[in-house]
């Protein structure tokens, strides 16, 4: 069983390694959901499911915001609109499933229902059963698309838990790590680069950098990659919204929140923007279309 509060006490590197010796005692064999895993390209599209700032253990009172939200209705929301996005993706014959995970999956980062910078927020539930439930939810959606084309997951932390992020992608790499289908990296950079064909997708939840630098911030870190693309995109969430911006030849695309909203968001009057999870869909060519996965 794994000591939660004891993990708390130690640094970021010691809570990987304790976190990975916890799961590598039981993740022996990989025994996925009942799909039908394709461990082979079957075609020449990219699909990218864009799940991002679902905040798994927000509460939200309905009385106060007009809606309610917590760990039960974040759960359903999450396979409501993964099924969703799923049925309107899935008659693509694809090469590649691109799956980014994190950016705001989880609320809080600490027993004291605090962000990774010390922020309070309302939480629902205890942190551990917020970090389950997010576990759980994530290996469903990644064996959900694994049915359409072995799924490339990358780990891209968001600014609510930077360190239980971190920790959860690691779980899912030991979860993986039998198999030939997905792919995971867990690398610590908070940008990561994904390349197919003449495809560069750039990925940071972008709370740190500036829109404006991301273009310039792609030309020094993937420069080797630069040469032999046609397409350059940036993948971003934090701002809760949809925005696709053009910036020096860079598009810079802004995904919606699954998450309804707290309180802070309902009193700053930040209402009624989409709340969904979004699929794009790329050729050779580049980008060809956006699906938008909602709830019932």
């Amino acid at each position: 069983q794994i000591n939660f509060e004891r993990l708390i006490t130690l640094d970021e590197e010691e809570k990987i390694n304790a976190l990975k010796a916890s799961f590598e005692k039981y993740a022996k064999s990989y025994s996925p959901y009942k799909f039908n895993i394709i461990t082979k390209p079957r075609g020449d599209i990219l699909l990218e499911p864009f799940f991002t700032d679902v905040h798994f253990g927000l509460h939200s009172w309905g009385e106060e915001t007009g809606h309610d939200y917590d760990l039960k209705i974040a759960e359903r929301m999450y396979k409501e609109a993964g099924e969703n996005l799923y049925n309107k993706m899935k008659h693509h014959k694809a090469d590649r499933v691109l799956m980014p995970i994190g950016n705001d999956l989880l609320h809080v980062d600490n027993p004291h229902n605090m962000t990774t910078k010390g922020t309070v927020q309302h939480t629902d539930s205890r942190w551990q059963k917020a970090y389950d439930v997010a576990l759980e939810n994530v290996i469903w959606s990644i064996d959900l698309f694994s049915t359409l084309a072995p799924v490339d997951v990358i780990l891209v932390p968001g600014n609510h838990a930077t360190v239980m992020e971190t920790l959860l992608g690691k779980a899912v790499e030991i979860f993986y790590r039998n198999t030939n289908h997905v792919k995971v990296d867990v690398r610590p950079s908070p940008r990561k680069y994904y390349e197919w064909e003449t495809v560069l997708i750039g990925l940071t939840h972008s709370h740190q950098e500036k829109k404006k630098d991301l273009p310039n911030i792609m030309s020094v870190e993937a420069r080797p990659n630069l040469q032999i693309v046609e397409t350059r995109e940036w993948h971003t969430g934090h701002i809760h919204t949809q925005v696709v911006e053009e910036i020096q030849g860079v598009v810079i695309r802004s995904f919606p929140a699954l998450a309804l909203s707290d309180s802070w968001h309902h009193g700053k009057g930040y209402k009624g923007n989409l709340h969904a999870v979004q699929g794009l869909v790329f050729s050779r060519d580049g980008f060809e279309s956006s699906y938008i996965g909602r709830t019932a």
